[in-house]
C-alpha cells in the first residue's frame, strides 16, 4: 500500500484466500473427521523398518545437513573457489600462452 500499488495487495489477498480454501478440506479431515461408531474396532497395521539401502543415504544426508549448518566453514564455496582458480590457469593453457 505504501508503494501506491493497491492492486498487488488485492492479488495477494485473493491468493491467500485461495490457499486457505485449498487447505481447508485437509484441516477438516485431520481435526474434525468423522468419528467411528462405538462398535467399530480399530485395526492396527504393523509397519516394518525401512531397509538399510534406504536408511544409509538418509543418515548421510542428515549428518551432512548438520555439518554444513553448524560448522563455521563453507566447504562448497571453498571448493568452487579452488575450481575457479584452476579454471583461470586452464584458459591460459587452452589459448597457448603457457609459461
Amino acid at each position: 500500500m505504501e508503494a501506491g500499488v493497491p492492486f498487488y495487495v488485492l492479488i495477494l489477498l485473493i491468493s491467500s484466500l485461495f490457499n486457505g480454501l485449498y487447505y481447508l478440506p485437509i484441516i477438516i479431515a485431520a481435526f474434525f473427521g468423522e468419528e467411528q461408531g462405538e462398535g467399530h474396532k480399530r485395526e492396527f497395521v504393523k509397519i516394518n523398518d525401512a531397509p538399510y539401502k534406504m536408511l544409509i543415504p538418509i543418515a548421510i544426508l542428515a549428518v551432512s545437513c548438520l555439518l554444513f549448518g553448524l560448522l563455521p566453514f563453507n566447504l562448497p564455496f571453498d571448493l568452487s573457489r579452488v575450481a575457479a582458480e584452476e579454471g583461470e590457469g586452464a584458459e591460459e593453457w587452452a589459448s597457448g600462452n603457457q609459461t
